[in-house]
């Protein structure tokens, strides 16, 4: 297999051959091309691809491409080779950001992203700081957060680090990745001597521009803060009296909002339940993706469309089990997608929904491993990480793991 290292802080890139060589693009080009069934899949089968729609409409697969080459054995770094695991995956808006994350015996951690000429490493860290990678939405930079904050440069590898005085943790970065949100009660602009969270806003180029965009007195409660994709407004959910107004008086967590400039301070909804977590805003803000939850967590989650204009919700799922949820939503907040337990013992779902609730489909069911949903811009295509040989088979010196692209027609 052929690799090509991207220096961290050179533009140029060093050829390394490692094994046998297996050509990226003998299947870029590559579709699986399914038929709608009621059944599910088998791994060795392809998989199948259903098209069971409620709601007004459905969806169908139109094909399944194998976008990585992750391989078994990476370079060391010393001259030599060590043996990798896969740990996870993200992109932006598009499968042409595509990158993975690593690890080898050495307790180090690598972000790859795949090329025509074979896999490219963007960056290293010891573990455990690399934990977790947020993708830009055009695809230029990759936020690495959870311990060191890097942003690095999707196509060569170049690294600025950002914050590095004071250990915030960011993980929402614009789509043009100029930009990252956060919260923090130190005193970064001289504008919060009490000490209480406020939100800034921190470029990405290396000058530690920070942006103090609210001036609160109280020490409010602020979670899950999300940037919408324009960088223009910033949402977090907080159980507290935010606007001490006495208009959420009971404590129930709510979504608030405000203005990238400070202006614009708003409780968005009315919801009276649980813990509530922000997963995803629109590009332009106008649709946010929630996860509603019972205050322990446990007993179930729903997962909801949230208009910021009207302030209306729609249903995208209701009761899964408590913990971690795959679900994402399309960059233009047309659709959403998620996974849950098939009907069958030991498969998986993957549903599509309009956010305006219009329709709800499986898409495919496998018995393999599928996770990580990523949506492209409109939710026409989306990617996922799977044991399953979709497309091309699996060289013996790449991982059962490989990332896919399934596209809807």
């Amino acid at each position: 297999m052929l690799y090509r290292l991207a220096a961290v802080t050179l533009a140029s890139t060093l050829l390394v051959s490692c094994g046998d060589e297996s050509p990226f693009s003998d299947f870029t080009t590559s579709t699986t091309t399914t038929t709608t069934s009621g059944g599910g899949g088998g791994a060795s089968d392809g998989g199948t691809a259903t098209g069971t729609g409620t709601g007004g409409g459905s969806a169908t697969v139109s094909s399944i491409v194998r976008k990585t080459q992750i391989p078994l054995i990476i370079p060391d770094g010393m001259g030599g080779t060590v043996s990798a695991f896969f740990e996870s995956f993200d992109m932006g808006n598009s499968d042409e950001s595509i990158s993975y994350i690593l690890g080898d015996l050495t307790n180090t951690e690598h972000v790859f992203r795949p090329d025509a000429s074979g896999p490219v490493e963007l960056y290293s860290r010891p573990s455990p700081e690399i934990i977790v990678t947020t993708t830009a939405g055009n695809g230029n930079k990759i936020l690495s957060h959870t311990g060191v904050r890097d942003v690095i440069d999707y196509s060569n590898g170049n690294t600025q680090a950002i914050g590095v005085a004071l250990g915030e943790n960011v993980d929402t970065i614009s789509d043009a990745g100029d930009i990252v949100a956060f919260t923090s009660n130190a005193n970064l602009t001289f504008a919060n001597p009490s000490g209480v969270n406020q939100l800034f806003t921190l470029s990405t180029d290396g000058a530690d521009t920070y942006n103090q965009i609210t001036t609160f007195t109280v020490n409010h409660a602020i979670e899950t803060v999300v940037l919408s994709g324009d960088g223009r407004r910033i949402f977090f959910s907080s159980d507290d009296d935010v606007l001490l107004d006495g208009g959420n008086a009971d404590g129930s967590y709510e979504v608030f909002s405000i203005n990238s400039d400070g202006t614009g301070l708003a409780r968005l909804s009315d919801l009276n339940s649980g813990r509530v977590k922000i997963t995803r805003s629109s590009s332009d803000g106008s649709i946010l993706a929630l996860e509603i939850m019972d205050l322990n967590g446990i007993v179930g989650k729903w997962l909801q469309a949230f208009n910021t204009a009207t302030e209306a919700l729609s249903e995208i799922a209701t009761t899964l089990p408590g913990g971690d949820i795959d679900y994402d939503m399309s960059a233009d907040g047309s659709r959403a997608a998620y996974l849950r337990a098939g009907a069958i013992a030991g498969t998986s779902v993957i549903y599509v929904v309009n956010t305006d609730g219009s329709l709800t489909t499986d898409v495919l069911t496998e018995s393999g491993t599928i996770r990580d949903l990523h949506l492209n811009t409109d939710g026409s295509q989306i990617s996922f990480y799977s044991n399953v040989v979709f497309d091309t088979p699996i060289g013996a010196d790449e991982q059962s793991i490989q990332v896919y692209t399934m596209t809807l027609l």
